[in-house]
């Protein structure tokens, strides 16, 4: 009798271990190791591929390429694509990669880059192209070619007839753009084939007034040795004078006021030069000006 009660006992208390075993098993969770979060893929933009080619970030035009050569063929609401915005800007190293891999240039970043023979046959089959205007800035190939610096372009644009007085959507003309890009010798040789030294673009300003904001003291003496008018204020009512003073050009106030620069003109505001160096805290334009008032 005593042996049938301890075999029961030996065959009840392993069941009862493994019964207890496989509850707790229910309510107690394995440790969970996290998974690996993926990296979602970067989504390109064709617009983020245009603006580096502008800024001219070769390493990113580069790094957007090699993710999707479709980029080349990304254009904007104007219709502009990379190689435009490269050759706009003067962006060298990009417009060139561009062109190594296989990108189309046209007319307008021929005339600012080249290639020159391109741009020659391209003229050479039609020679009316002179005229033409791009879709965004509504530019000629003569404005391109100024931006750039692109002397030969300019001359052979102008031999066949390129407009000086034409102005892109902004109202600048070639010399506003010359002034802009402080391009001296351009300068000169449009204001001598007949460009407008005191035309005013949309905003009022002259070239005058953008090389004054350019800081370039040459492109300044140039337009003033050509016969531009140092007191005519844009549509703020600033003179070249303002701008110099604002901008803490000391250099270029004192030729203003040698040459004749009304120091105490006020702009819409009321704020004379002196005024708007003061608000700078440039104390020696100040200094200067005060005494051309006394």
């Amino acid at each position: 009798m005593k042996i049938r009660r301890l075999l029961a006992a030996a065959l009840i208390v392993p069941g009862f271990l493994l019964f207890a075993g496989f509850w707790s098993c229910r309510f107690v969770r394995p440790a969970q190791t996290a998974a690996p979060r993926a990296v979602a893929p970067e989504i390109l933009k064709p617009e983020d591929f245009l603006d580096a080619a502008a800024r001219g970030d070769l390493a990113r035009v580069r790094e957007l390429i090699q993710t999707s050569s479709d980029l080349l063929e990304a254009t904007d609401a104007a219709g502009w694509d990379a190689l435009s915005y490269a050759a706009w800007d003067a962006r060298h190293q990009v417009h060139e990669y561009l062109l190594q891999q296989g990108a189309e240039g046209n007319l307008f970043t021929e005339a600012a880059l080249g290639p020159w023979a391109s741009f020659l046959q391209r003229l050479e089959t039609n020679p009316i192209g002179v005229a033409s205007r791009d879709t965004r800035q509504k530019a000629t190939p003569l404005i391109w070619a100024v931006r750039t610096g692109n002397q030969a372009g300019c001359e052979l644009l102008l031999s066949l007839g390129a407009d000086v007085l034409v102005r892109d959507r902004y109202g600048n003309s070639v010399v506003h753009h010359a002034a802009l890009m402080d391009q001296l010798e351009l300068i000169d040789s449009l204001l001598f084939a007949g460009a407008d030294v005191d035309g005013a673009n949309n905003r009022g300003q002259t070239p005058l007034h953008l090389a004054t904001e350019a800081g370039s003291f040459e492109a300044c003496r140039l337009f003033l040795d050509r016969g531009a008018s140092l007191d005519l204020p844009d549509d703020a009512g600033n003179t070249p004078l303002h701008i110099a003073a604002e901008q803490g050009n000391l250099e270029l106030c004192e030729y203003f006021l040698f040459l004749g620069a009304p120091p105490s003109l006020g702009n819409k505001d009321g704020r004379t030069p002196q005024d708007l160096a003061a608000e700078q805290g440039y104390e020696r334009i100040v200094r200067l000006l005060e005494a051309q008032t006394r």
